[in-house]
């Protein structure tokens, strides 16, 4: 008899979602905001303690933005896919190769 795990996704579309959930909600707010509550914690013990607190941050930042640029999220709140903008360089030289030629009126990337 063959083992199934309960909590394998059914099919790929199941698994993007799954994905994708994962990153919009734990990974880029749940997260985040449970590591600043710890920092919070921490600060808190470490002072009443006479110790020198760390600072999480910087960290949660990060794993706020999926350790990405912090224009990727923007990115896709505007609704352009995180994997479309995963190269920044290749998407921003598109983006500033947009050009409109009033004088020769006509439109091109170039």
């Amino acid at each position: 008899m063959q083992k199934t795990d309960k909590f394998a996704p059914k099919d790929a579309n199941q698994a993007v979602e799954w994905t994708l959930t994962f990153e919009r909600n734990w990974a880029s707010f749940d997260a985040p905001r449970y590591l600043m509550a710890l920092d919070s914690i921490q600060k808190h013990v470490c002072i009443a303690k006479g110790l020198s607190p760390g600072d999480y941050s910087f960290y949660a930042s990060n794993v706020e933005t999926l350790f990405q640029e912090e224009t990727y999220p923007v990115l896709d709140e505007l609704g352009i896919p995180f994997a479309c903008a995963w190269n920044q360089h290749c998407f921003f030289r598109f983006c500033t190769g947009l050009h409109i030629h009033a004088s020769a009126g006509k439109q091109g990337v170039y």
